[in-house]
């Protein structure tokens, strides 16, 4: 693995003493409606004291059908309110990400119109600030000021007045967009019409992909939220629905702490869904870099089969003893654990292996089409080695890594197809072998001549690039579907703890002195 990948720093999220202390400082309506302000959007006072008074009725209501007491209220009322901003600001992000999406969407379209009829960048950006009152427009007008008071010349001007925009916004398609302006500019080429075109319909594909995903993540917080209050409805019928000599375990210490605990993770698991659902990665989809996958390419890049298979061996060897001690006592549970152990021990690295193997193979089914549309598009303007050479520096980190041996091997061998065959071969993915073929393919005719095939993969790759948002998508909302689950799971462990509540205080009613 090169210097450059290795030394890289992911960036770890934690949770310090100071974000602590300005959260809480949201519990203040003020400074909370500052935040959401920042959004761009009011929030009232009034509408905040609805939220209020919604969320705590609704567990004073709980706490009566669960038979409660005053200080289980208080305990859940303080954990209600604590989680009430984390749960505005939630739904606020929301509605913001629909937003920035709109804004987006709007933006590309109009800036892809006027370039289409006069290619200067300043021209097209001067046209399509006049379509915003706010969101974008501030950075539009501050990448004109740039271009206009830059020191820079040429293309690396545009770049660093474009990159102002891409900073606020991080979307793949505006990358792709600004890219290809700035070649077109930089170079002043006249076969810029089908690169456009080719990008503005995979914006438009795009766009009605999102429409449909911002559309699941209504129907799955809507799921998730009926479940939640059916599954409180069916756990607090138990306690309703017997005579009332029978429910005298309601009282216990026990059952007001496990019903008060099953509320309260209730009310976090309502708070985290609706975090998690909040769209922000179907608008800025290009990602940081992940500490998870520069690990998993480090691993397989460097995993040495026999000296893995020597040191699984010396684990098995190691938890060997257990199954011996268990034979010398005469522990059947021990030999069994000790017999599963070293099977698991053996087999340790090998699966180790495959996990990371898997994740860096997702990490380029994610990457992959997204890097390709940026070359496609450049290739109707460049030949496809020079198209796939300028891909390098913007290209994502696990596409960038295989790009070294595959710009290597064409140095060395630039006539045939091996170098494209073998790009990425380890993973046998057949649309990157696919893709890749047809790169060369393209590669053999003239550029007047490839224009067509070049669309077509363009096209083509709409297949790869749904995928890949299907599995940044499932990233995103890992958990929730297992989540959904939860409730259920809580509550029926929940009436298993009643039930043996119920059972204990009945035999201790029926016993007589002796």
């Amino acid at each position: 693995m090169s210097k450059k990948l290795k030394n890289k720093t992911p960036k770890k999220k934690k949770i310090t003493l100071k974000q602590v202390n300005e959260y809480l400082k949201l519990l203040s309506f003020k400074n909370l409606n500052y935040k959401i302000q920042d959004y761009g959007f009011n929030y009232s006072f009034g509408k905040y004291m609805s939220a209020v008074f919604i969320m705590l009725t609704a567990i004073v209501l709980s706490t009566y059908l669960f038979k409660l007491s005053s200080n289980s209220v208080v305990v859940l009322s303080i954990v209600s309110v604590l989680l009430l901003p984390f749960i505005i600001l939630s739904q606020i992000h929301f509605l913001y990400n629909n937003f920035r999406f709109e804004q987006i969407n709007t933006y590309m379209q109009e800036m892809i119109t006027v370039f289409k009829t006069k290619p200067k960048i300043r021209y097209s950006l001067i046209e399509t600030s006049k379509l915003f009152d706010r969101g974008i427009k501030k950075n539009i007008d501050e990448a004109i000021l740039y271009i206009d008071a830059g020191d820079e010349s040429g293309a690396e001007k545009y770049k660093k007045a474009l990159s102002i925009i891409e900073k606020k916004y991080p979307c793949s398609r505006i990358h792709s967009l600004h890219n290809l302006m700035c070649t077109v500019e930089g170079q002043n080429s006249v076969n810029y019409q089908k690169a456009i075109d080719d990008l503005y319909d995979d914006i438009q594909a795009w766009v009605a992909r999102t429409y449909n995903y911002q559309f699941e993540l209504k129907n799955t917080k809507g799921q998730f939220n009926i479940i939640l209050l059916m599954t409180i409805g069916v756990a607090a019928v138990m306690v309703n629905v017997m005579p009332e000599n029978m429910v005298g375990f309601t009282t216990t210490p026990l059952y007001q702490a496990t019903t008060t605990l099953m509320l309260g993770l209730f009310l976090g698991m309502y708070g985290f869904v609706q975090s998690k659902l909040n769209g922000q990665w179907l608008v800025n989809d290009m990602d940081d870099e992940d500490e998870r996958i520069l690990k998993s390419l480090y691993y397989i890049e460097n995993y040495d089969e026999k000296k893995a298979k020597k040191k699984s061996m010396m684990i098995a060897a190691a938890l060997s003893f257990f199954p011996l001690f268990g034979v010398i006592i005469k522990s059947q549970k021990l030999m069994t654990f000790g017999f599963v152990a070293c099977i698991v021990g053996f087999f340790w690295n090998t699966l180790q292996y495959k996990t990371h193997f898997k994740n860096v193979e997702k990490e380029i089914k994610k990457s992959f089409p997204t890097w390709l549309r940026d070359i496609s598009l450049s290739m109707h303007n460049l030949v496809v080695t020079n198209a796939i050479r300028q891909s390098y520096v913007n290209a994502p980190t696990v596409i960038k890594y295989y790009l070294n041996d595959f710009l290597k091997e064409l140095e060395a061998d630039p006539v045939s197809i091996r170098p494209y065959n073998n790009f990425l071969k380890k993973f046998y993915i057949n649309d990157i072998n696919s893709a890749m073929k047809s790169l060369y393919s393209i590669k053999q005719q003239e550029l007047s001549e490839s224009s067509k095939q070049v669309s077509d993969l363009i096209v083509k790759n709409q297949k790869m690039m749904e995928t890949s948002e299907r599995i940044r998508n499932e990233n995103q909302i890992a958990g929730i579907n297992m989540i959904g689950a939860l409730p259920m799971v809580i509550a029926a462990l929940k009436m298993i703890i009643d039930m043996f509540l119920l059972i204990t205080t009945f035999m201790s009613s029926i016993q007589t002195p002796i």
